[in-house]
């Protein structure tokens, strides 16, 4: 025989009600509430050859840059993924540390860094994006390395991708007792394949 559950009481509604509103705020009063973050801008990322390769946003909090990279039409697997301190992507350009040097948007320089750094250590170096095999990736990170005053400067700067792996300057000493300026620049990570300008 099934004895029914007592009618519920006014208090015991009232005590209900209560926790409900202090679980989910109310529509002035949001239960939690995110950052501030001013949303930055977009850019296309494109190819040496002018074509489309995605598109970058960036978006800034008072103490993070969230940079959000969808692309297209690169080649599978890893690739080095760096913010360079010049918002430049020409073609076919020089690098203004050494003019002689003509290629694949030079014309961005090199890294954002506040300081004199070895590869792996400076505010532009990026977790490496990762290709799939349809040519498609997306990447989100989020980064205190990285604010709008060195994002947004007077001349901006540049998303790149690089067309080789990054390995970060992490190259065993037993293999190269003295790392050479390519690895303390880039982290091998090879010639510029794609670039989008932030600001500039």
């Amino acid at each position: 025989m099934r004895v029914p559950c007592p009618p519920a009481t006014t208090s015991a509604l009232t005590l209900l009600l209560a926790l409900g509103l202090t679980a989910c705020g109310t529509a002035d009063e949001p239960a939690v509430s995110a950052p501030q973050s001013d949303k930055g801008m977009s850019a296309s990322l494109r190819l040496a050859d002018g074509g489309e390769a995605g598109k970058v946003e960036v978006a800034f909090t008072e103490d993070d840059t969230t940079l959000s990279v969808q692309a297209t039409g690169l080649p599978p697997g890893l690739h080095g993924f760096h913010l360079h301190k010049t918002g430049s992507c020409e073609p076919d350009s020089a690098d203004p540390a050494k003019p002689a040097m003509k290629g694949a948007f030079l014309s961005a320089a090199g890294h954002v860094a506040e300081v004199a750094q070895s590869h792996g250590s400076h505010d532009g170096d990026l977790p490496s994006l990762l290709v799939r095999g349809d040519g498609t990736a997306r990447l989100v990170v989020t980064t205190d390395r990285l604010t709008r005053a060195n994002v947004l400067d007077s001349d901006g700067s540049a998303v790149m991708v690089h067309e080789k792996p990054d390995n970060f300057g992490n190259v065993p000493t037993r293999y190269a007792p003295t790392l050479d300026d390519t690895t303390k620049k880039t982290g091998d990570a090879g010639p510029r394949i794609a670039c989008a300008v932030l600001g500039g």
